[in-house]
């Protein structure tokens, strides 16, 4: 049973020593910290909360949370005030009670309120008094996941911007008038911060006017095709580059071999990635996030294009991602035309061996 204790804070229950069900792991304090700062709306802590929690781990000495040591930090309430950027003690202690009801401390009070450490003279072990970061540890997996949720979400709401970006310029290329759809209002919007369910609500007042004008422009091509036989000609010609067929474009997938010779950069970041296409679709998956192709997107290119195309795709964005402004929005215009019918990656393949007949 607990014990009570009355301190300068108010009577508060003397915590017990937890006893997790399997063995905390070590883990770094600052990665710790900063998945939590990710996701601390989750959580209900303010950057102000998260600003106390921050300097009180800069009183532990060491990088790295050992559950095997003490992990109780016990500065004074001026000491820690003062790491705090000047914060009036007032607000100090609010924040490190938000701390405490969060479940991210643990007071270790002692009997006369005031946090210390005593060491006994023969055995040399020290007991503290102060704020126990232990939870910290207990809750990493959580923190981890919750982390990662809030990661999803806003890839997830950026590629709704970037789709959104995407079919306004589209509808604006189409026709600057747009009957009901005002576009400068969607493009003021879009300097904003939106929720995903505003995004998703302008993206579907602008589907049903960009579908009636892709109408009207299959029905203008239509009308064009059939008039005589040099205007037919002509129109053929001219749609070569851009509607995939058989007879006129070469939609085979590049092999690994091409793969080797034109992006050599997967290989030098994931040694074995191209040994075959699972290893590659692997490593294409991880290094496409470091610029910027989300999870999400990834599916949609997989779905899209199938598995291959999508590697071989991905694979030349990240061969080319210092040439490229936008490796996600170029990925998304892409995805959209794949779905079409219209993009293959024997395209970006030849673009990229182009690329280093020229440079050599």
């Amino acid at each position: 049973m607990d014990q009570s204790f009355p301190t300068p804070l108010g009577e508060r229950p003397l915590a017990a020593t937890r006893s997790p069900a399997a063995p905390l792991p070590r883990l770094p304090k600052w990665p710790l910290f900063k998945r939590l700062t990710v996701c601390r709306k989750t959580f209900g802590l303010s950057d102000r909360t998260l600003g106390v929690l921050n300097a009180l781990l800069t009183f532990y000495p060491r990088n790295e949370l050992n559950p095997e040591e003490s992990l109780v930090v016990f500065p004074s309430n001026a000491t820690l005030a003062a790491r705090a950027h000047g914060m009036p003690e007032s607000t100090l202690r609010r924040h490190l009670g938000h701390l405490v009801r969060a479940g991210f401390l643990v007071r270790r009070d002692s009997p006369n309120g005031k946090r210390y450490v005593r060491r006994a003279r023969e055995s040399g072990l020290a007991r503290a008094f102060g704020f126990d970061l232990t939870p910290l540890l207990e809750r990493a997996g959580e923190i981890a996941e919750a982390a990662e949720r809030v990661e999803t979400e806003a890839e997830e709401l950026r590629c709704e911007r970037e789709s959104l970006a995407v079919d306004l310029r589209e509808t604006s290329e189409l026709s600057p008038d747009s009957g009901n759809v005002n576009l400068a209002e969607i493009r003021k919007a879009l300097r904003r911060a939106l929720s995903r369910e505003t995004v998703r609500e302008l993206r579907e007042r602008l589907a049903v006017v960009l579908k009636t004008l892709r109408s009207q422009r299959d029905a203008e091509n239509t009308s064009q095709v059939s008039g005589n036989g040099a205007q037919n000609e002509r129109h053929h010609q001219k749609s070569k580059p851009y509607y995939l067929d058989e007879e006129t474009v070469d939609t085979t997938e590049p092999t690994l071999e091409e793969l080797q010779e034109v992006c050599p950069d997967i290989e030098n970041f994931c040694p074995g990635a191209m040994k075959d296409w699972s290893s590659l679709l692997e490593s294409v998956a991880i290094l496409g996030r470091m610029i910027g192709i989300g999870p999400n997107l990834w599916s949609r290119a997989l779905e899209n294009m199938g598995p291959r195309a999508a590697g071989a795709t991905v694979a030349a964005l990240i061969q080319r991602a210092t040439e490229i402004r936008n490796p996600s929005a170029y990925l998304t215009v892409l995805v959209r035309k794949a779905g079409h019918g219209a993009f293959t990656s024997r395209t970006m393949i030849r673009s990229l061996s182009g690329s280093r007949s020229n440079r050599s």
